[in-house]
């Protein structure tokens, strides 16, 4: 019996953003490996446009209605257009999300 049980450790929280959805997943540490604490998709109601302050308003309410923790975020960029406006990135050669 463990009188200090740890809490779990949390992943920061992965989006994947996409042409017609948002998408977000956190994990959390457990005895025997990670597992998916939880997970949201939300459809985009503009496909293919970029990503403005009102979706990412949407997005990042969602998140927390859905208690996820923390500020630390890893973003996936699969096409430069979709964030175009809201951060900028850098395109390199060796760039492969940018090429």
């Amino acid at each position: 019996m463990m009188l200090f049980p740890r809490k779990p450790a949390l992943s920061p929280i992965g989006v994947e953003l996409s042409a017609r959805s948002l998408r977000a997943v956190q994990l959390e540490s457990r005895v025997g490996g990670w597992r998916v604490r939880d997970a949201v998709s939300l459809n985009r109601p503009v496909g293919d446009a970029a990503l403005g302050i009102e979706e990412a308003s949407r997005l990042a309410g969602v998140l927390r209605r859905r208690a996820f923790v923390g500020d630390r975020l890893v973003v996936s960029l699969p096409n430069r257009d979709v964030v175009r406006g809201l951060i900028e990135v850098a395109a390199s050669a060796a760039d492969p999300i940018l090429a």
